[in-house]
């Protein structure tokens, strides 16, 4: 199911947004990445890192790592790491989801995207859900939301996403707990690391 999920809200990021401020981000990293990627192609299929770095370079820097890495792990774990630790946990979760999003590329099949236009002043919020809908084939619609933090700078900034209820941040969450439960973040952080280097 992780793995549907990150399939099809990456098909969400390759379609047309409406015009605001939110989906306006969503809308420039998605003909980003449809650049890069064409520009590619030929290399693509038997070229995983050359995804990764495409990923790395176009989707991450719209990703809030640290608030979405703080809500993975939760605040008790998050609260009791230290600074070393937290930043080899960003580190190390960045790898896994980028290796994640770059051996779904090539399941992308042009599906239809709908964005619905976010209701609301934006200038009174800070955290707000881009909703949207996708239609894969005749018989299957998905509901993709997007949920992004306001930044420093008042940039949008991607945190979590979801399909049809089932969120990312909380199925990492759920395949992370026991580990965490049974050895802490260090723990977790092995963990990681032998699953990333095996990739």
């Amino acid at each position: 199911m992780l793995k549907r999920i990150i399939l099809v809200c990456m098909v969400s990021l390759l379609a047309v947004a409406t015009a605001n401020e939110p989906t306006v981000m969503l809308k420039q990293v998605s003909s980003d990445l449809i650049k890069q990627l064409n520009s590619n192609k030929d290399e693509i299929d038997n070229n995983h890192s050359l995804v990764a770095n495409i990923i790395k370079k176009v989707l991450l820097p719209n990703v809030d790592k640290t608030y979405m890495s703080k809500s993975v792990v939760g605040p008790y774990y998050w609260r009791s790491a230290n600074v070393d630790d937290r930043k080899e946990f960003i580190q190390e979760f960045e790898t896994m989801v980028t290796n994640n999003y770059a051996r779904l590329f090539s399941s992308y099949s042009d599906q239809k995207v709908t964005f619905i236009p976010f209701r609301g002043d934006l200038s009174k919020q800070t955290k707000i859900e881009v909703k949207s809908l996708v239609t894969a084939n005749s018989k299957s619609d998905f509901k993709v939301y997007y949920k992004l933090i306001k930044g420093s700078e008042g940039n949008w900034m991607i945190y979590d996403f979801s399909i049809d209820g089932i969120s990312m941040v909380e199925s990492y969450k759920s395949q992370f707990a026991p580990v965490l439960s049974d050895s802490g973040m260090v723990g977790l952080i092995s963990d990681m690391k032998r699953h990333n280097h095996k990739e």
